[in-house]
């Protein structure tokens, strides 16, 4: 025998509750306004430029000191001698020069590609 189940309404499901959801009480806020497009970097506070770079440059060493000692090693297990110290820079070489390119030609306003 196949039991019967009611269902709620559209409106009245979430989450497998029983019944609608209650509005909030009190007086809502509305947040502070966005300002629409882009933002000028001079109007950005000097400490949120500086706390950025830094930020980014020390994810970026951290990440750079990982990715050439992996793919060093990894050179050196299958034999690559002394090209095994070269072969990171290939790697990330490229990946860095197709970023700038991506980078430049969206300043220019061109398309920047896959």
């Amino acid at each position: 025998m196949a039991s019967a189940q009611m269902a709620l309404p559209m409106e009245a499901r979430r989450n497998g509750a029983s019944g609608p959801r209650q509005a909030p009480q009190g007086p809502v806020l509305d947040p502070a306004p966005v300002p629409a497009g882009p933002v000028v970097m001079s109007e950005v506070p000097r400490w949120v430029r500086r706390t950025t770079t830094v930020g980014v440059l020390v994810v970026a060493l951290v990440a750079a000191i990982g990715s050439y000692e992996h793919m060093r090693t990894l050179g050196v297990e299958v034999g690559e001698g002394w090209r095994a110290g070269l072969l990171p820079f290939s790697v990330d070489g490229l990946a860095l020069v197709a970023a700038m390119t991506m980078l430049v030609r969206r300043w220019n306003g061109q398309r920047a590609g896959l």
